[in-house]
């Protein structure tokens, strides 16, 4: 049955100048992908001429094409958007194709319609399976997202039309993701920054470290499935700032930029935008993820700024981030290189500081309000930084996070807490509880490693802690140290 508008459509199928031609690895992989998401045999990328469809990528289907009269695609033109056959035999419109009946016995159908610029019907990226299946919407909002990376690459412009199409080799989108190669993306930046001009343009580099093992345990359709889902999420971003644009910079890489030329975006709004798209796990073949992501913010000026100098900012941010885990949102505000170098410097010494004893734990006496007694003493962390002088607690804790020193400090603390405790009893002073700042959820491993190497040195300091009582303040204390106990 002809389309509509057949005679524009096929004319518009034949100015691509793709039908015949050769395999492209970019839409081999895209069915690839396909096939391995949805779990079924076939995918194909189906282009419908005149008397045949003709498939431009195939896989798990050895013919290059089929009468147009028996294509389930030549149906799939007159859909708005796809078409979903659950069981070709329960549909009277197929149950008797010789494809349903014969090889490839053709049960589950569901394709994606592919569209010109102008919203012509060339073909479809389709599913094929010889098993009857259900199509949910989430499966159904996925083969669209791969319709469109389709239809971007075959279309002039996009990376395989474009050279097929005479409009040369200048690749502007990443073949996989469908966002702008790092070339484009800083071309786009550019001109953002100019758009902007003194008012805010910012920029967000997201990185994935874990990508590469990703692939070697799952496979890389799933780290190619994963890339996906990000640049979908992030897509709320570009429908939050109109005009901002999403680029890939390398394999693990992507990028986010936005402008407003009458009002500065809030940097803090997209750090707080990034943790809710990007904080939930992503649901992929099957598998449960929550990979490593490192996010890093920076704001540029189009007075005084390019893309270079802005992303290279962004780059920073991350930096400071090397180490640690999770989801991490960073930003850099206009003190951000001074700070940013501090942390680095702060997280580079601690090492040190801690092997050669150049933190100070102060203890800070505790009164009852009633009789103006010392009933204990509070262990407090000091460091004062030859260069960088004072360095305040929480700093330290950060710059312990970010090189995995987080059980080395709270060892040095208990060592240092216990080594205080003894010089106490050996000069007969009642110190009472001893309080210590260690999150319970460390306090057992700190106790249990403590204990095995304190010594002390001394007699009147016994080998292990005794008494290690969790707080609701999240502080362990010790009363008398003697044995290892950790207690809630």
């Amino acid at each position: 049955m002809a389309h509509p508008r057949e005679e524009a459509r096929l004319g518009a199928l034949h100015a691509l100048q793709v039908l015949d031609g050769p395999a492209d690895a970019q839409f081999d992989r895209l069915t690839a992908l396909a096939a391995s998401l949805f779990d079924v045999p076939t995918a194909l990328i189906s282009l419908v001429d005149k008397q045949r469809q003709w498939f431009l990528s195939r896989t798990g289907l050895d013919a290059p094409e089929t009468p147009r009269n028996v294509a389930f695609c030549g149906h799939a033109l007159h859909e708005e958007v796809m078409l979903v056959v659950p069981d070709a035999h329960m549909d009277p419109r197929f149950a008797t194709n010789p494809l349903v009946t014969g090889a490839p016995f053709v049960r589950f159908y569901a394709g994606v319609v592919l569209r010109d610029r102008d919203a012509l019907p060339l073909g479809t990226l389709c599913l094929v399976s010889p098993l009857t299946r259900a199509f949910p919407d989430a499966d159904r909002r996925l083969l669209v997202r791969l319709g469109e990376l389709v239809t971007g690459e075959l279309m002039p412009g996009g990376s395989s039309g474009g050279r097929r199409a005479g409009i040369g080799a200048d690749r502007r989108t990443g073949a996989l993701t469908g966002t702008l190669s790092a070339d484009r993306f800083a071309h786009h930046v550019d001109h953002l920054l100019q758009l902007a001009g003194s008012e805010s343009t910012v920029a967000a580099i997201i990185v994935v470290p874990e990508l590469e093992r990703v692939n070697e345990i799952f496979g890389t359709t799933v780290g190619d499935a994963l890339l996906l889902e990000l640049v979908s999420r992030l897509g709320t971003l570009v429908r939050t700032h109109r005009g901002g644009v999403i680029g890939r910079l390398g394999g693990r890489r992507l990028a986010f930029c936005a402008a407003n030329p009458s009002e500065a975006i809030d940097p803090d709004a997209l750090a707080a935008a990034c943790r809710t798209v990007l904080l939930p796990p992503f649901e992929i073949a099957g598998q449960t993820l929550s990979p490593d992501l490192q996010v890093g913010i920076a704001t540029g000026d189009g007075a005084t700024d390019g893309a270079r100098a802005l992303l290279a900012r962004c780059r920073r941010v991350i930096a400071g981030q090397a180490v640690a885990h999770g989801l991490q949102v960073g930003r850099m505000d206009e003190r951000g290189q001074v700070t940013m170098h501090r942390r680095l410097r702060v997280a580079a010494d601690l090492g040190d500081a801690i092997a050669h004893d150049d933190l100070r734990l102060v203890c800070q006496p505790k009164y009852a309000c009633a009789t103006g007694e010392v009933t204990g003493f509070e262990c407090l962390l000091r460091w004062q930084h030859d260069e960088l002088g004072h360095i305040p607690p929480p700093d330290v804790l950060d710059a312990a996070a970010d090189v995995n020193l987080l059980l080395e400090l709270d060892c040095w603390v208990a060592d240092r807490a216990l080594a205080q405790v003894a010089r106490w009893r050996r000069s007969n002073l009642a110190a009472g509880v001893v309080s210590i700042n260690v999150p319970a959820r460390r306090c057992c491993r700190t106790a249990s490693r403590t204990g095995s190497r304190v010594g002390c040195a001394t007699t009147a300091c016994p080998r292990r802690p005794s008494s290690w009582r969790c707080s609701r303040a999240a502080c362990s204390t010790m009363s008398n140290p003697s044995s290892p106990r950790c207690t809630s």
